[in-house]
Parts: structure tokens; sequence; C-alpha cells
């Protein structure tokens, strides 16, 4: 196993997500709205957000 040493900001924007992720601003804001990624005053803790979108996709892979 190789040890990354690149560590993702603490907070982060919507844009900034979406870079991270790999997807769309509109895809953060959307899963945002819909409280599948947790937001306050429009920052996102990066950590807590990917961890988030993780769980998100395993739940629609597993048809919920």
């Amino acid at each position: 196993m190789t040890t990354d040493t690149t560590t993702a900001p603490a907070v982060t924007t919507a844009a900034g997500l979406a870079e991270l992720l790999g997807v769309t601003p509109a895809t953060v804001a959307r899963l945002t709205a819909r409280g599948a990624l947790p937001a306050t005053a429009g920052q996102l803790d990066a950590e807590a957000a990917v961890r988030a979108y993780v769980g998100h996709l395993r739940s629609c892979a597993a048809g919920a």
C-alpha cells in the first residue's frame, strides 16, 4: 500500500469539492440541496463531504 501525503483542504467550496470529486459544481449543489452532502453557510467540510459522497454512491449501487 502506498502512502499519499496529499491532503484535502479542511473546508472547501462547492466548486472545490466538485473538482476533488470529479463532478460538476451543479452536481455538488444538487446533492447538497437534497441533504446528501453536509454544508454550513456555503462551506463544505471536505473530509465529511467525501465520506458522505462515498456513502451516497454506495446507496445508489445498492439500489437504495
